[in-house]
């Protein structure tokens, strides 16, 4: 015998449905007495009942120019004979009870998925293993489109989106491939009797490879390629989740009755192929579709003619509408990845602190993921009606077809196609457009120290801390550091070290970096905002921008086009100013002094503790003072009348402020008492107010986890999720996470294990996620959601005196503490 022939007649024995009958007998299933008698007595009983049923919609037509072929699958040749006379039915199943009742048997099984286009259902059998069906019923499952549509935004929403975008585009090219290759082969389900098929839901599809069996395979093994090195887990779990899973999807379909064993090993090792092949182009595939220009037009194109394709390769069945409901969920999770990539909702931690730790599991965690999925499902199951019921009606009225019966409708393509398709890339869309807003606070929640700077010979006060805005590519982020020596440092922000120190002059105040190269300015008290080229060693600045006589600056900010400069100058007898100059460098004038543009002298009476230019519009900047007053201004008025947009009140010295809200039409403040205050900009046009949200001291109202509160640092608007958040600290270096609410300041994390004194400064960098943070034991810290946490030996608190320090602090803790005693 040739190898040929060999395997000819190997696959012949598996494709034997004697051999499913007989494990399903071994395994406690036997088909009720009246249809395997009738069948026996009368064999030609197939064909009468075939005659009887041509015209109904549960039998499925040939292929025009197929005949000679195998019968199809779900025709009645595969059926367990009826009595005609009697008004039988397909399997000697009429309303769901058997034609004639057999011996008594002590349980039998329900019926489990009635196809709800043909109406098919499946046998009642005799089952004497019960627990044995319970598990071969939840394998059979684990392929089902309940299944798929809890199991996929389980991943999205609770544990990892981009692994689940990837499990969605490896599941979706499979049971493509598959269902496509079921209509090009075509081979016939395993014939009833003398299998007993406890499940027809897909009984109208071919039978070759098994689909169930290539989903069980591929998103077991996708699970373990997509998650082992980025999440932290003994491989030994993986090794023993694939076999336990592959295996019981596969034989499942065996004991359903729906699949002969040919069909399960060639859909096992079909899919093996795929994987193969077409794995290591995921993660292009996936990066595709969030960042390609075109994305969304070719994906649905291409999706869209996939489905056309797959209509063509055979008349209707049920494998047509789940080609289209496949195409459909890969086409709209593509395009919700896309439109969550372009919008900056995408929240995937950066590849440099890989491996990820597991979260500990704890009833909290537990109850919002659940959660998360009832309200989730909720709406996607909303989605799902609402879309059935706009688009087989539209279709229908389109093309003219009758939609008096929804099951003979569905059945034509130009319904089916636009129904599952529309249907399912819109609940896909709104699973990848979904982000989950908790998913910041579970960042700031998972932060861990990366990296400390290494040490210095003059350890001082890290007072203020900016990071370059642009990246070298040779030595990476730089990092400046205002020191209360006077001095700035750079730093290399993966390493810590620093890389060269400018010393300017005692009395230097904030530190910032130009938005388009890496120049760093700092305003200082002799009069003089300077400028230092980062990359250059040189201790002499490249820029001096000079004030009027007299001037102490004592904050400043450049604009964000790096255009202008303004800076707040101190209160000298009757004055506090904001100065203004042009950044821009001329090359008629060389010069590395410049002079004041002008002055705004008018809207402070005190010392201008705070200035901060809008993030995106170059013309508005909002300044804080101590006279409690926080203003808005144009700088393109002509005066600064004109220039004045709006006053808002603090009743408290400024000590911080910032933009936030979508396109920045919110400013807060922070004040030295440690009070807060949010307003609204978008209701100055309105007879809304203004103000969100006035807290007079923070330290009052808000309930942290870990201790107290003792002082506010700054604030953080996070653009991703569009939330504000607050961050303040204790004496013994605890940092304290805030959100920021209408209804209040809720405490979301504290970051411990870091400081041991006061944190001064802190700054937040959106692009990785990551945390400076800076303080009084001349520490600077790099934090980073999902590290592995290192163990560290805290500095002692450094008791250095600092004039800067009284300045800023003009309200002690102490007198804080016996207020409240009192």
């Amino acid at each position: 015998m040739s190898l040929g022939q060999w395997l000819a007649q190997l696959m012949s024995s598996l494709q034997d449905p004697q051999k499913v009958a007989r494990f399903q007998q071994l395994c406690g299933v036997e088909a009720p007495v009246s249809c395997t008698a009738a069948a026996a007595a009368d064999p030609r009983e197939d064909e009468k009942a075939e005659a009887h049923l041509a015209g109904e919609s549960r039998r499925r037509e040939r292929q025009p120019g197929a005949s000679g072929g195998p019968p199809p699958p779900g025709s009645d040749r595969n059926q367990c004979p009826a009595k005609l006379g009697d008004g039988g039915a397909p399997n000697g199943v009429r309303n769901g009870r058997a034609t004639k009742v057999g011996p008594a048997s002590p349980r039998r099984a329900g019926l489990l998925r009635r196809n709800s286009l043909t109406g098919e259902e499946g046998q009642l059998a005799h089952v004497s293993n019960w627990p044995l069906h319970y598990l071969f019923c939840f394998g059979t499952e684990l392929g089902n489109e309940l299944f798929y549509i809890l199991f996929f935004p389980f991943w999205i929403w609770n544990l990892d989106a981009l692994v689940g975008r990837r499990l969605v585009v490896i599941w979706v090219l499979v049971m493509y491939l598959g269902q496509c290759t079921k209509d090009i082969i075509r081979w016939p389900r395993p014939a009833s009797p003398p299998v007993v098929k406890l499940e027809v839901f897909y009984n109208s599809e071919y039978s070759m490879p098994s689909t169930h069996a290539m989903s069980g395979t591929a998103i077991p093994i996708s699970m373990i390629l997509l998650t082992y090195g980025r999440w932290q887990y003994p491989l030994t779990y993986g090794l023993i989740l694939i076999p336990c899973w592959c295996s019981l999807v596969c034989i499942s379909r065996i004991y359903m009755g729906m699949h002969s064993i040919l069909d399960v090993i060639a859909g096992f090792l079909y899919t093996i192929l795929i994987l193969v092949i077409f794995y290591p182009f995921v993660d292009v595939i996936d990066n595709f579709n969030q960042t390609h220009r075109y994305a969304p037009l070719i994906i649905i194109g291409l999706h869209l003619a996939l489905g056309i394709f797959s209509f063509t390769l055979d008349t209707w069945s049920t494998s047509r509408g789940d080609t289209a409901e496949i195409l459909g969920s890969g086409a709209g999770i593509a395009c919700g990845s896309h439109f969550t990539y372009k919008m900056g909702l995408l929240l995937d931690p950066p590849l440099d602190i890989l491996p990820l730790a597991r979260h500990p599991i704890s009833m909290t965690l537990f109850g919002k993921a659940i959660l998360r999925i009832f309200i989730g499902m909720f709406f996607v199951l909303v989605v799902r009606d609402m879309m059935k019921r706009i688009t087989i009606p539209l279709a229908c009225k389109i093309f003219s077809i009758p939609c008096d019966d929804i099951r003979k409708a569905r059945q034509h393509m130009e319904v089916e196609l636009p129904y599952r398709y529309i249907t399912y890339g819109m609940i896909f869309a709104t699973l990848g457009c979904t982000p989950d807003m908790e998913k910041i606070e579970e960042q700031f929640a998972n932060l861990n120290i990366v990296k400390r700077s290494s040490e210095t010979k003059e350890p001082t006060y890290l007072l203020g801390i900016d990071t370059s805005k642009t990246v070298q590519t040779e030595k990476g982020s730089l990092v400046a550091v205002l020191c209360s020596n006077g001095s700035i440092r750079i730093y290399d922000k993966e390493r810590l070290n620093v890389i060269r120190e400018f010393r300017g002059c005692p009395g230097l105040n904030g530190v910032k970096f130009a938005n388009s190269h890496d120049s760093v300015y700092s305003s200082c008290t002799d009069g003089t905002v300077k400028c230092w080229d980062a990359r250059l060693a040189s201790g002499k600045p490249v820029q001096l921008f000079k004030g009027y006589p007299s001037n102490i600056f004592i904050s400043f900010d450049i604009s964000s086009n790096d255009h202008v400069i303004c800076a707040g100058t101190e209160k000298v007898d009757d004055d506090a100013l904001l100065v203004f100059w042009d950044a821009r460098i001329n090359s008629q004038d060389l010069s590395t002094t410049k002079e004041p543009l002008g002055a705004y002298s008018e809207t402070h009476s005190d010392d201008i503790t705070q200035v901060c230019f809008h993030p995106s519009n170059p013309n508005m900047v909002v300044s804080g003072s101590t006279d409690g007053l926080v203003n808005v201004f144009d700088i393109s008025a002509d005066n600064e009348d004109d220039a004045l947009v709006t006053t808002c009140n603090s009743v408290s010295s400024v000590s911080f402020i910032g933009w936030s809200g979508k396109d920045y039409k919110q400013i807060y403040c922070m004040t030295h008492d440690e009070g807060f205050c949010w307003w609204d900009l978008n209701h100055l046009d309105t007879d809304e107010p203004i103000t969100c949200l006035n807290i007079p001291d923070v330290r009052e109202v808000i309930n942290v986890k870990e201790g107290i509160l003792d002082y506010l640092i700054g604030g953080l608007y996070h653009e991703k999720t569009d939330k504000l958040f607050v961050v303040g600290g204790t004496n013994t270096g605890i940092i304290h996470i805030m959100s920021c609410m209408t209804s209040g300041l809720v405490h979301v994390t504290s970051l411990q294990g870091g400081h041991a004194a006061t944190v001064r400064s802190f700054c937040w960098n959106m692009q990785d996620d990551s945390l400076l943070t800076g303080g009084e034991d001349a520490q600077l810290l790099l934090w980073k959601p999902g590290a592995v946490e290192k163990t560290f030996t805290k500095k002692d608190s450094m008791k250095i005196a600092s004039s800067v320090y009284q300045r800023v602090r003009v309200h002690s803790n102490d007198s804080y503490k016996r207020r409240k005693k009192q």
